[in-house]
C-alpha cells in the first residue's frame, strides 16, 4: 500500500483593489483646500505686481505712502542746521529743495549729503532724519587762511592751500594776500612763521612766493622785506629785534634785504645811488 501524501493548502491570492472611477466629475479631485489657498494668494500677489508695473504704479504707491505718513504726524516740521558760519541757511535749503510739511520718509539723506558737500565752504556734513518730524544737519566748514591773488582775481584759501571761493580783498581786510603760482601751498608755512613774531605780522599786508623757494613781504607802509630761502625764521627774528630796538619798520625806507645770513641791507627812500645802508648782524 502506498503511503498517503499530505498536501499543503494552495495559497489564496489577495483580492484586487477596485480601481477608482475616473469619471469627468472627479477632474478637480487633486485640488485640495490647502493648494487652493496658495493659488489664491499667488494670484493676488501676481496681480499686485502687474498693477505696480503698469502706468507708474510704483510712483503712485510711493506718493500715496508719503501722503499717508505726512498726514499721520510724520511730516517735516523743523530743519535744524548746526555749525554754520559762512554758509547761509537759504543756500542749504535751496540746495536740498525740501519743504516744511513734506513726509519725513520723502527726504533722501544720501542725496542731501552729496549736495551739501558741493557747497564751497563745507568740509564735511552729517545729515540725519530724527523721528517724528525733524531734519538735523551738522556742518564742518573750511577755515579760511589767506587770500590768493592770481591773474587779477582773488580767492580765499584754506590751510591746505585749496581754493574755497572767489572773493575780493575787501571781504577779508585782515587776511594776508599771497601771490605766486605755488603760493597757496606755502601759505600755511608762512603764516606759522609770522605768528612767532606778532610785531612783524601786524605790518605785513601781502607776500610774494619768489622762484618757488622764498618769500618777499610787503608792509602796510610800502616797505619790501626780502627773506632768505634758508632759515627765514632767523631772519624774521632779526627783523623784529630791529623794530623793537630802532623802530626800523617805521623809518623812511623802501627795502630791507635779509637774504644774507650775516647782515641786513636797508635801502632808504631818498637813496638815489645804487648803494644802500648795510648793518652787520652779530
Amino acid at each position: 500500500m502506498k503511503a498517503a501524501v499530505q498536501q499543503k493548502p494552495f495559497p489564496l491570492k489577495p483580492a484586487r483593489k477596485k480601481k477608482k472611477s475616473r469619471r469627468k466629475g472627479h477632474i478637480l479631485a487633486w485640488l485640495t483646500p490647502r493648494l487652493l489657498k496658495r493659488l489664491v494668494v499667488f494670484s493676488i500677489i501676481f496681480s499686485c505686481v502687474l498693477w505696480l508695473l503698469k502706468d507708474d504704479g510704483i510712483a503712485r504707491l510711493q506718493t500715496g505712502f508719503y501722503a499717508f505718513t505726512a498726514n499721520h504726524n510724520l511730516a517735516i516740521a523743523d530743519i535744524q542746521i548746526e555749525g554754520r558760519h559762512r554758509t547761509s541757511a537759504e543756500e542749504i535749503l535751496s540746495t536740498l529743495n525740501v519743504n516744511i510739511g513734506d513726509s519725513l520718509f520723502q527726504f533722501d539723506t544720501e542725496s542731501a549729503h552729496t549736495k551739501i558737500l558741493e557747497l564751497p565752504w563745507v568740509n564735511s556734513v552729517l545729515v540725519q532724519r530724527q523721528f517724528p518730524n525733524r531734519i538735523r544737519i551738522v556742518l564742518n566748514e573750511r577755515v579760511p587762511l589767506a587770500i590768493w591773488q592770481n591773474q587779477g582775481n582773488f580767492y580765499v584759501i584754506d590751510k591746505l592751500g585749496k581754493k574755497i571761493e572767489k572773493t575780493s580783498a575787501q571781504d577779508f581786510p585782515d587776511f594776508l594776500i599771497v601771490v605766486g603760482d605755488n603760493a597757496p601751498a606755502q601759505a600755511l608755512t608762512l603764516m606759522t612763521l609770522l605768528a612767532e613774531y606778532p610785531e612783524v605780522r601786524k605790518a605785513v599786508v601781502s607776500a610774494s612766493w619768489i622762484g618757488n623757494r622764498r618769500w618777499n613781504l610787503y608792509l602796510s607802509n610800502g616797505v619790501e622785506v626780502r627773506l632768505p630761502d634758508d632759515d627765514p625764521l632767523k631772519a624774521l627774528k632779526t627783523l623784529e629785534q630791529a623794530e623793537k630796538q630802532y623802530g626800523l619798520l617805521q623809518k623812511n625806507i623802501v627795502r630791507i634785504d635779509l637774504r644774507m645770513a650775516d647782515r641786513m641791507i636797508v635801502k632808504p627812500k631818498d637813496d638815489t645811488s645804487s648803494a644802500a645802508a648795510s648793518q652787520n648782524i652779530p
